[in-house]
Formats: structure tokens, sequence, C-alpha cells
């Protein structure tokens, strides 16, 4: 055995209930290869004993707001389980010279020994800690810091133990001013930023100052806005956006819950995939009936406004284009020459004209290259864009089909999760739009969406 996996809907109120000897118990079946995995059921269990015992026994941390989370929940856990490479993992921060550590972004627990206490190391999931350094003027290229990471094998092997350096060039004041922010890095220090916030939040709340948590919550979202904007910056946003909401109604316990596993989760690093997956799926339910997948002719939906996948010059020379602007016909035509072409990601509108659709919004979808060429935002973008000029022009209906699929190469189920995530949030932050529909030319595109639905 070397998971137990608790699942609770109560409180520790028989045998053995004092937090600290529980953790101290967990933590010895951690030392000896068992860790555990701890999921709060309903809005009645102990978060704050369920966070600690998951810390403590080396293992994952899940509030339960459905039971049909549970399948997926219980799949990742059994996947990590089979992918573990390491336990007991460790890092060691060692800065030098003049070099300061200022702060470690992560909520990890610190050993005697100075050690940070890191979770499972699990194949195929990266895993991120963000540290804040001083660095003073240095006059040449030198090691600032060291970061040692050791862990435990699964097989019992001995030690393992790895040991790198951070080293950055020279440069003067002026070509220091002129570097740009590292995007990946504002990302990440911003979202556990965030989830510093809701752990502050949280303790607001628990003196009873529920205007000042509230208006905490609200300044950090507009932080987190003010940053370049990605999916999981959004799906931050958004689920501040979502707490406060709860706070304001009084709903305390759901508030309370969400806060602690969604800050837990963050910090942690690790899940912050399924902490987005949970954002979506979650969201998804509230507005799954807006949303509709059917087989058919783009050109022929009676809503108000329809999605042109094109190129960049909207020239109507190949796939859904073509069939848009001759159904359309030539003031179509016409109208997209006098768009003067559209970038990738961006989106512009024009009339219908002898659609049954009143409005076209036409958009270009990225080529895909390998996955690793900012594709996925740049797709995002386009839905983000087409639904921002539906809002603009008030259209309460409006039907998409598959972008960058097709000639443009994009995985179609890949394109349909990003699709229905983007559609899932915008929805959730404008109850204006009454329907989306996605009308899928292939079978394959049909069934992606379909999956990602259900």
């Amino acid at each position: 055995m070397n998971r137990v996996i608790l699942l609770s809907d109560g409180l520790a109120n028989r045998g053995q209930t004092n937090p600290d000897a529980i953790a101290s118990d967990v933590y010895g079946l951690a030392q000896r290869g068992v860790s555990t995995t701890t999921m709060g059921v309903g809005r009645d269990y102990n978060e704050d004993l369920m966070e600690l015992m998951a810390k403590s026994g080396d293992g994952n941390y899940y509030y339960i707001e459905s039971p049909d989370q549970l399948p997926d929940i219980f799949q990742m856990e059994m996947q990590g389980i089979m992918a573990t490479i390491g336990r007991n993992v460790r890092l060691r921060i060692e800065p030098q010279g003049d070099v300061e550590l200022l702060d470690v972004f992560n909520d990890f627990e610190v050993n005697r020994q100075g050690e940070f206490q890191l979770p499972n190391l699990i194949m195929g999931n990266p895993f991120i800690v963000a540290v804040r350094l001083n660095v003073p003027p240095i006059p040449e290229a030198t090691p600032l810091c060291y970061f040692r990471l050791s862990w435990d094998a699964p097989e019992g092997e001995e030690r393992q133990k790895i040991r790198e350096s951070l080293q950055l060039p020279v440069v003067s004041d002026s070509q220091l001013e002129d570097f740009p922010l590292n995007r990946e890095v504002q990302e990440q220090v911003t979202l556990m930023i965030s989830a510093r916030a809701k752990q502050e939040a949280v303790k607001k709340v628990d003196r009873g100052e529920y205007e000042e948590a509230s208006d905490f919550l609200l300044k950090v979202r507009e932080e987190v806005m003010a940053v370049p904007q990605s999916l999981s910056l959004e799906q931050e946003a958004q689920s501040l956006r979502d707490l406060d909401r709860d706070l304001k109604a009084r709903r305390l316990r759901r508030y309370r819950k969400r806060a602690r596993y969604e800050s837990h989760s963050l910090q942690r690093s690790s899940f912050q995939t399924s902490h987005g997956d949970y954002y979506t799926e979650r969201n998804q339910k509230s507005v799954r009936h807006k949303i509709e997948v059917i087989r058919g002719d783009l050109t022929r939906q009676q809503v108000d406004g329809i999605v042109n996948s094109s190129d960049r010059s909207l020239s109507g020379s190949f796939g859904v284009d073509d069939a848009i602007q001759h159904a359309g016909g030539s003031q179509l035509q016409e109208a997209c020459r006098q768009l003067n072409g559209c970038d990738i990601g961006q989106a512009k509108i024009t009339k219908g004209y002898n659609l049954p659709a009143e409005w076209v919004i036409h958009t270009v979808g990225p080529n895909w290259i390998d996955g690793n060429q900012e594709e996925e935002n740049e797709l995002a973008q386009c839905y983000r864009n087409c639904l921002a000029l539906a809002e603009q022009y008030s259209l309460q209906t409006i039907a998409f089909p598959s972008i960058s699929t097709g000639m443009k190469g994009f995985p179609n189920d890949w394109a349909a999760r990003i699709a229905v995530r983007e559609v899932v949030n915008f929805l959730i932050r404008n109850d204006w739009l009454e329907k989306v529909i996605f009308v899928c030319f292939e079978q394959y595109d049909y069934d992606c969406y379909i999956d990602v639905l259900s």
C-alpha cells in the first residue's frame, strides 16, 4: 500500500480528534512511503483538518462540490500513483554572496534543516516553484543561487539528488530597463499572490469582517486583470468574482471551503491544470443549457450571428470561409475586402446579407505547428474576440464552426476543449447571451464537443 484516500463529509468526533496528533500520525505514514489524499464532500466537513492532513501526508486535498467530480478525481489519483517517481521531496535554496532570498511564493512547509517540503514528483506533471531574490550589482557573471532537490525513488533506491545553479548575464542599467518582463513568471507569481490573498480573505471572514474581505477580493481581482491575460489568469479572475458573490450572499461555508481549496491547489502548483479544469467543469454545469452541439450547415443557421473561420486576407478561398462568402453573396464578399484583412486571434464583423444570420463575425485561427508556439492562446483569443463583438452588437444567439481544425491542423479534441472553456467562461460573466451553437461539419468534431460537454 502506498496511498490512503480519505473521503469525508463530516468532522473528527470519534477516537483521536486533536488535529496536530492526526497530522503527526499521517506524517509518520508518509515517512514510511504511504501518502494521504483527502477529499471533503459537501459543506459540513472540517476543511482545515483535511488540508492539514494532505499537507502532512504528502498527498492532495480536494473540495468535492458534486459527486460527479469523483470519477475524474479518482482516475487522476490512480494515474498519479502509477506515475509517481519521487517521494519525500525536499528543496534547499542557497543564495550566494550578497544575494538574498526574499520570498518563496508557494505554500510549503519548511523542516528543521531549512528545506522546503514539496509534493510528490509525478512523471509528466511539471512543478513550478516561484521565488523572489534580491540581487545586488555584480561586476561579472557568477552563480547567484544554488537549488538542491532530493527525493526517494519508489523502488527503494538510495536517495536521489540534483543540484542546479542560477546564473544571469551581466548588463548595464540601461539594458536592464529595456528587458521585458517574463510573462510566464509574471503569471505564476500573480496566481500565487492571489492564492495568498484568498487565505487572508478567509481570515477576515473568520473575524466577521465581511465587507473588508469583499473589498480585498475585488482589489486582488483588479490586480490579476491588470497583468497580460492568459487562460489561467482569466479563470483566476473569475474565481475571485465567484468567491465575492458567495461572500455577499453569505454562503459562508461554501465560500470558505472553495477559497481554502483553490488557494491550496494554486500554491502547491502541481495541480494547476486540474485547477483550471475544476473551474471549467463547475461553471459548465450552470450554463450547459445555453450550449448546443449539432452537425449541419453553418450558413443555414437561424441565429443573430455566425462566426467565419478565415485566413488573414479574408479571401473566402477555402472551407467554411468559402461556403459563407458564397452563401452571403457579392455584398458580403465586398464587405470582407473592405475590412483590409484580419490578424490571427482577432475578429471583425460584417452584415450577413443573403445569409439567414444578420451578422457574420470573421476571425483568423492559428495554424498548428507543434503546440508550443502560442497556438492555444491564439485560438482562445479568437473565441474571446468573437464573443466580445457579439456583446458589442447585442447578439443573443451565435453559431461557431470548429475554428482552426481541418486544413489548419489544430487537434480536434484540443480545439473543442478550448472552445467550450472560452464559451463557458464568457456565459458565466454575461447572462444576456441566450444560445451558443457549435455547428460541426465532420462527425469527429461533433464527437469531440460532446465528449467535452459530457
